[in-house]
């Protein structure tokens, strides 16, 4: 599993089709507010099972879960995701004074670790040469070496988990409108 994976549904070709010419009855801005109302709905069963599999001691709120549902030229676009700041870090310094500026705006940008996991440095390992650190800004990732923490993928097992259910809020939804 990596973090590109997608979110892709299969209908059958009949429900697509069927779905497909209710909505086409409809004017445009309906439609778009059809989807979106669908997708927030989907978009909560994410979020609380996204929620329930992280795990308290990483750190991550499970209050940080967050939604966004966009529309863009016909296309409608869900995401579930931690809430992060958006902004630069203020410190001059570097390492843990930056990290310690980004954690009081919250822990969406540090989740990665948790849903991807990581490598850690091995305790007691010296850097290779004085001044060249750990390599990792020569790409000098992993070797080998080091623990390896596995992360929960939480969110893209919950998208998983829960994609037969969208195709149940868009009929709802539209049944409410057709009403």
């Amino acid at each position: 599993m990596s973090s590109n994976d997608a979110l892709t549904l299969k209908l059958d070709p009949a429900s697509a089709r069927a779905l497909s010419d209710a909505l086409g009855k409809l004017a445009v801005e309906i439609q778009d507010k059809v989807c979106r109302n669908a997708i927030r709905k989907f978009n909560k069963d994410v979020m609380s099972a996204t929620a329930a599999a992280t795990p308290t001691a990483s750190g991550a709120s499970r209050l940080g879960v967050t939604q966004k549902v966009k529309m863009f030229d016909g296309i409608a676009w869900g995401s579930v995701g931690f809430k992060a700041s958006g902004r630069k870090s203020q410190s001059v310094e570097g390492g843990r004074a930056r990290h310690r500026d980004y954690d009081q705006e919250g822990v969406g940008w540090r989740t990665h670790f948790t849903e991807l996991g990581y490598h850690s440095w091995p305790k007691g390992k010296k850097a290779p040469k004085p001044g060249l650190g750990r390599g990792w800004k020569k790409g000098q990732r992993h070797r080998g070496q080091g623990g390896y923490h596995a992360g929960t993928f939480a969110s893209m097992l919950a998208h998983r988990a829960m994609a037969p259910k969208l195709l149940g809020y868009l009929n709802a939804e539209l049944a409410k409108v057709l009403k």
